[in-house]
């Protein structure tokens, strides 16, 4: 069973736990929300909200903190449960505040969504009349007065995003995961060309990005960036010099947005289950979909047919959230032993609805 209790406007929360369980002890589960939670503090257990590179949003919890790094175990859907996503805010229409040039923030109206290669971009009309800087990503939008999201759901779960629902496991009970940056994310566009000298070495082959880029994985437990590089060349090279290492996540929008968009469109075209793709222009949302419903024939062009390319554009990002996680105000907490071997009451007081001792 569930029970939900709402404390509005309390300035404290004390909760006390009977001392016997009503329930199996293995089986408890608590999940209290009481308000901010300091970022040194974080560990495991705290929750927390990813933004992705596909400017969409996942909720998690904290496995590990080590190194700079979160491990988060993500939302999954409830297996046999096939619940529909909630809307997502804002909508066309919407009254909100928005961030102008300088940093400060505005009223508008949304009068514009557009969706490209997985990333969601909002125009809006400033109730000034403005005319200048009127296109705006999610993060530069908030209700009016600062308040929270209308209607924000109660649980975001990795496959209520649709991009994302291709790239999980199978198996509904697998565990997923996100290995994001503490602090901001690196990403890094890292471009090949032609290069002056000799054209072909000793065997006959010319300089390719595959001399650098030695192996591409698919990990579908971390579905948010499932494409890692895994092996790169222990000499200098354009990636390299900028930082990029094994272990870091191809960015697939920003890859699929660059400058060699039409060149990596045609290669794919016919070659990802067999889907015909639009070239002229190149869509790239179109091409995420395919992507991400046939990753393992993606991985294996990439290991051959773009790893051959001598001119051509690619971007790589140390983390798998496009921006540093945003803590929630709960946390998950499990016991291995007994609830009231930490907690001793639950219940209330007269004075509060809910008091934990």
């Amino acid at each position: 069973w569930t029970k939900e209790v709402s404390i509005k406007g309390a300035s404290a929360l004390v909760v006390h736990f009977y001392e016997k369980s009503c329930t199996y002890d293995s089986s408890t589960r608590l999940c209290i929300f009481s308000g901010g939670l300091p970022r040194d503090a974080a560990g495991p257990g705290a929750r927390v909200e990813l933004h992705t590179c596909c400017s969409q949003r996942v909720w998690g919890t904290v496995l590990e903190r080590s190194a700079g790094m979160w491990k988060v175990l993500l939302d999954r859907q409830t297996p046999g449960t096939t619940a529909a996503p909630a809307a997502e805010w804002p909508q066309l229409g919407d009254a909100v505040q928005a961030k102008y040039l300088h940093g400060m923030w505005f009223p508008a109206k949304i009068s514009a969504i557009k969706v490209e290669g997985g990333i969601k971009t909002f125009t809006v009309d400033w109730d000034d009349g403005d005319y200048r800087d009127k296109e705006k990503r999610r993060e530069e939008i908030q209700p009016r007065g600062g308040g929270p999201v209308p209607e924000l759901a109660a649980e975001r779960n990795v496959e209520d995003v649709e991009v994302y629902r291709q790239a999980v496991p199978k198996d509904a009970t697998a565990q997923c995961f996100a290995h994001c940056k503490e602090g901001p994310p690196k990403r890094v566009l890292v471009k090949y060309g032609k290069q002056e000298g000799p054209k072909y070495d000793e065997q006959g082959f010319g300089v390719t990005c595959g001399d650098e880029l030695l192996v591409f994985s698919l990990d579908r437990t971390c579905p948010l960036t499932p494409i890692v590089l895994s092996k790169i060349s222990d000499k200098p090279g354009p990636a390299k010099v900028q930082g990029v290492d094994s272990g870091w996540y191809l960015d697939l929008v920003k890859t699929f947005s660059g400058p060699h968009r039409e060149a990596l469109g045609e290669l794919l075209n016919g070659r990802l289950g067999g889907v015909t793709l639009d070239l002229c222009p190149v869509k790239p949302d179109q091409v995420m979909e395919a992507v991400m419903s046939n990753l393992e024939s993606f991985v294996q062009l990439l290991n051959t047919k773009v790893r051959a390319m001598d001119d051509v554009t690619l971007c790589f990002i140390d983390s798998s959230a496009a921006v540093m996680p945003v803590l929630l105000p709960e946390a998950h907490v499990q016991y291995d032993a007994k609830v009231s071997s930490e907690i001793q009451l639950l219940g209330s007081d007269g004075k509060n609805d809910v008091v934990v001792k």
